[in-house]
């Protein structure tokens, strides 16, 4: 734990001693603060506003930098240039801020490849948390600037499996919606004339009549934030187990969206397609 005494005679806001002090932004030593690593006189304060005194002590407590791996990352595929993985289901891509302590994929990459150079450890496209599957990663900065290009180009063809609410009348369909943050609720996303385009590409694999679920194949076009999820719940085809769009309580273990395949090109010219079999869970919950 460092410690600083408060040797200026004038008041001073806390969020403003600790930006000059730290050399960060006022709006990150508040966030600093929120999170509770700031003590006043050994007392943990979490007011940005709070005015320091003559001869306050401020304490900085130390962070846990040693962050719990409770996951199992396959290796589907790697050579010098990328690394393809299968992520599994309830694992954060990359950590919410600088001083959250939750295991995440950056931080098995970056022990794993201590000598990535990038800042992200070779991520270029990620998947949400409650989402399971193929991803691909980028080791040297040759390949990294290959993916992105891909990506920004929509050269990268991603299949996804989901079981979703309701039976289908038809068995493509073409979800052609333009998208944006929720002003109400900025974790969630709609569908708004004023958004981004967005276009995924729909097809039925199975029906269960009995339980009206259905198991859907989804070739997203665009790669919009939630853009499957805001897409199937528009449809009136939320995704089973969706805690944030499906309002309906399900058994289900997870969120039933997976993504099976990914097809990219790699620095020798091969167009190579990389799949993940679909989870047991979802074996399970078809049955």
């Amino acid at each position: 734990m460092k410690t600083v005494s408060f040797d200026q005679v004038e008041s001073i806001r806390l969020d403003v001693f600790l930006a000059k002090k730290l050399g960060y932004t006022r709006s990150f030593t508040a966030k600093l603060i929120k999170k509770k690593y700031i003590k006043i006189n050994h007392q943990i304060v979490d007011k940005a506003s709070l005015k320091l005194h003559y001869n306050d002590l401020i304490q900085f407590l130390e962070i846990n930098n040693d962050k719990k791996n409770n996951f199992i990352i396959r290796i589907i595929y790697q050579d010098d240039n990328i690394l393809v993985i299968d992520k599994p289901y309830g694992l954060l891509v990359h950590a919410k801020d600088k001083f959250d302590q939750e295991f995440t994929l950056e931080n098995w990459l970056n022990d794993k490849f201590p000598n990535l150079d990038n800042q992200r450890a070779g991520i270029v496209h990620r998947l949400d948390r409650l989402t399971s599957g193929v991803m691909v990663v980028g080791l040297n900065q040759e390949s990294i600037d290959s993916l992105k290009r891909q990506f920004s180009q929509r050269l990268i063809e991603k299949t996804y499996y989901a079981v979703v609410d309701g039976l289908f009348d038809d068995n493509k369909i073409l979800i052609d919606l333009q998208i944006k943050r929720s002003i109400k609720f900025p974790n969630k996303f709609v569908v708004d004339i004023n958004g981004k385009t967005s276009q995924t590409f729909l097809t039925v694999k199975k029906m269960d009549t009995v339980n009206r679920i259905s198991l859907v194949e989804l070739k997203p076009k665009t790669g919009r934030t939630h853009q499957l999820r805001v897409h199937l719940n528009y449809i009136k085809h939320p995704i089973v187990g969706d805690p944030l769009y499906n309002k309906k309580i399900s058994p289900a273990k997870r969120m039933m969206l997976h993504a099976y395949s990914i097809r990219v090109n790699l620095l020798d010219g091969q167009l190579k397609t990389f799949k993940s079999k679909l989870p047991n869970e979802f074996n399970e919950y078809l049955k």
